[in-house]
Protein backbone atom coordinates (compact mmCIF):
# COMPACT_ATOMS: atom_id res chain seq x y z
CA UNK A 1 0.00 0.00 0.00
CA UNK A 2 1.17 3.49 -0.46
CA UNK A 3 1.25 4.02 3.71
CA UNK A 4 3.06 1.09 4.41
CA UNK A 5 5.93 1.89 1.18
CA UNK A 6 6.06 5.42 2.72
CA UNK A 7 6.56 4.29 5.81
CA UNK A 8 9.06 2.03 5.05
CA UNK A 9 11.08 4.81 3.32
CA UNK A 10 10.85 7.25 6.21
CA UNK A 11 11.72 4.49 8.31
CA UNK A 12 14.83 3.75 6.46
CA UNK A 13 16.50 7.30 6.82
CA UNK A 14 14.28 8.09 10.44
CA UNK A 15 18.26 7.74 11.99
CA UNK A 16 19.78 10.16 9.50
CA UNK A 17 16.35 12.36 10.13
CA UNK A 18 16.25 12.27 13.75
CA UNK A 19 20.28 13.43 13.78
CA UNK A 20 19.41 16.47 11.99
CA UNK A 21 15.70 17.72 12.98
CA UNK A 22 13.13 16.32 15.56
CA UNK A 23 11.36 13.55 14.54
CA UNK A 24 7.68 12.63 15.52
CA UNK A 25 5.90 9.78 13.66
CA UNK A 26 1.98 10.35 14.08
CA UNK A 27 -0.49 7.31 13.54
CA UNK A 28 -3.31 9.23 12.10
CA UNK A 29 -5.36 6.07 12.62
CA UNK A 30 -5.01 5.73 16.27
CA UNK A 31 -4.31 9.75 16.76
CA UNK A 32 -7.08 11.26 14.78
CA UNK A 33 -7.58 14.04 16.69
CA UNK A 34 -3.64 15.27 16.69
CA UNK A 35 -3.46 14.87 13.28
CA UNK A 36 -6.63 16.97 12.77
CA UNK A 37 -4.91 19.48 14.85
CA UNK A 38 -1.59 19.26 13.32
CA UNK A 39 -3.45 19.90 10.09
CA UNK A 40 -5.82 22.97 11.39
CA UNK A 41 -2.69 24.92 13.08
CA UNK A 42 -0.08 24.90 10.25
CA UNK A 43 -3.03 25.70 7.65
CA UNK A 44 -2.21 22.26 5.49
CA UNK A 45 -4.58 19.88 3.63
CA UNK A 46 -4.65 16.63 5.83
CA UNK A 47 -3.43 13.57 3.21
CA UNK A 48 -2.15 10.06 4.21
CA UNK A 49 0.75 9.34 4.55
CA UNK A 50 2.11 13.15 4.45
CA UNK A 51 6.01 14.39 5.86
CA UNK A 52 5.76 17.57 7.05
CA UNK A 53 8.90 19.86 7.72
CA UNK A 54 8.10 23.19 9.90
CA UNK A 55 10.35 25.67 11.71
CA UNK A 56 9.63 28.37 13.76
CA UNK A 57 6.09 27.45 12.94
CA UNK A 58 5.99 27.73 9.41
CA UNK A 59 5.64 24.50 7.42
CA UNK A 60 8.94 24.51 4.76
CA UNK A 61 7.90 21.16 3.58
CA UNK A 62 5.56 19.01 2.62
CA UNK A 63 4.95 15.70 0.36
CA UNK A 64 2.61 12.97 0.36
CA UNK A 65 2.00 9.65 -0.97
CA UNK A 66 4.54 8.43 -3.25
CA UNK A 67 6.05 11.59 -3.15
CA UNK A 68 8.01 10.72 0.08
CA UNK A 69 10.97 10.42 -1.09
CA UNK A 70 14.26 9.72 1.00
CA UNK A 71 17.07 11.51 -1.42
CA UNK A 72 14.42 14.44 -1.14
CA UNK A 73 14.24 14.66 2.54
CA UNK A 74 17.44 13.77 3.00
CA UNK A 75 18.45 17.15 0.85
CA UNK A 76 16.09 19.27 2.44
CA UNK A 77 17.45 18.82 5.98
Amino acid sequence: SLSSTALNRIENISEEISQKAKFVLVDVINQRDLSTEISRYFNIKHESPQVIFYHQNEVQFADSHLNINSSKILDYL
